[in-house]
């Protein structure tokens, strides 16, 4: 039990720092520019749509039998890995956005 306890752990953390990341990235996007914030609120929105996927099947798993365990494990890492690249590009991106015009 202490593999699942472990990566439960893991997942809890990486599911807290997403939140504090989501929150991050909705206050750059209002120093985009007009034209780039309405394309960074739909990246974003996207990203917490996955985030909540995510949340859900880590329930899911926090609930599953030792039988089902492993085969969620294996999905959920998969949806774990899938948003911290969504998180990575659009992170990059904000970085790299023109600056804000008045």
């Amino acid at each position: 039990m202490t593999r699942k306890s472990d990566f439960m752990d893991k997942l809890s953390d990486q599911m807290n720092t997403w939140d504090v990341q989501i929150d991050k990235l909705r206050a750059q996007i209002e120093e985009a520019s007009t034209d780039l914030k309405e394309e960074y609120h739909k990246t974003l929105n996207k990203l917490q749509e996955q985030k909540t996927e995510a949340s859900e099947q880590f329930k899911s798993l926090r609930a599953a039998g030792e039988d089902t365990w492993e085969e969620l494990k294996e999905k959920t890492e998969k949806s774990r890995n899938d948003l911290k690249e969504a998180f990575e590009n659009f992170t990059k991106k904000i970085k790299n956005k023109p600056p804000s015009t008045p």
